[in-house]
């Protein structure tokens, strides 16, 4: 067992893949032909993403569990946080594309635009209540700065969907950020954050990952745009 322990955190970002991986060929949801798609919004929002916790591991927000990773690392990070924002977000993806292959955007597409403006507004609440620990200051912010965003480029368009795949994809994200929070793999400096977890999960941890998949959502849906409005333009 000691001889596995420094492969844990990357035996994590494996397994999390590894459904998703296995199934991307499947006729029904043809995962495979919507990677070129992904793979841009994937290696923008992971370059964000990795850039943030770097500075947040500098400054002493978190820090990592020497015990649990390889060695391996790129500046302050190790090489298995850095693959988390590639395994995460793929294996998110998938759970959306099924339910966007569920759910057509007809079905959705007139709700009411106002959602995302309130959900801009609480998580700005959340960021003044939270202040000073930069955790849960930051991460509120960045989430309402994405969801004005969603608002301004979509309204509505995808609500359903995103909001569906958000509440599924927190069983399995709750589940790994458990075990990296139980073991631990990663621990976190509570004068940052409101020192509420779940389970051993900050609680901020949420709205981490809420930006997380909306920030490759939104870029995702804004390719797809883009590709259907030139197929479009070149229709007799």
């Amino acid at each position: 067992m000691d001889q596995i322990k420094p492969y844990t955190y990357l035996l994590i970002n494996i397994l999390t893949i590894l459904g998703p991986l296995a199934l991307s060929f499947d006729h029904k949801v043809a995962y495979h032909k919507y990677w070129l798609r992904i793979l841009p919004g994937m290696s923008f929002t992971a370059l964000f993403f990795i850039v943030w916790d770097m500075i947040f591991t500098k400054i002493g927000v978190w820090h990592f569990n020497s015990t649990y990773l390889s060695g391996i690392n790129l500046y302050n990070l190790p090489l298995e946080e850095v693959l988390f924002f590639f395994t995460i977000p793929f294996s998110c993806l998938f759970l959306y594309i099924i339910f966007r292959t569920r759910w057509p955007e007809s079905e959705f597409s007139n709700r009411p635009t106002s959602f995302f403006l309130i959900l801009t507004l609480l998580f700005v609440v959340i960021a003044c209540i939270g202040y000073p620990g930069k955790y849960t200051f930051i991460t509120a912010i960045f989430c309402a700065a994405i969801s004005f965003i969603y608002w301004i480029v979509f309204k509505s368009r995808y609500l359903k969907v995103f909001l569906i795949t958000y509440m599924v994809h927190l069983i399995p994200f709750l589940t790994v950020n458990g075990i990296l929070t139980a073991l631990p793999v990663v621990l976190y400096n509570d004068t940052e954050n409101c020192g509420f977890r779940i389970y051993t999960i900050p609680v901020e941890d949420t709205m981490y990952s809420y930006l997380l998949l909306m920030m490759n959502i939104i870029i995702f849906e804004w390719i797809c745009l883009s590709n259907d409005r030139k197929r479009n333009s070149i229709q007799p």
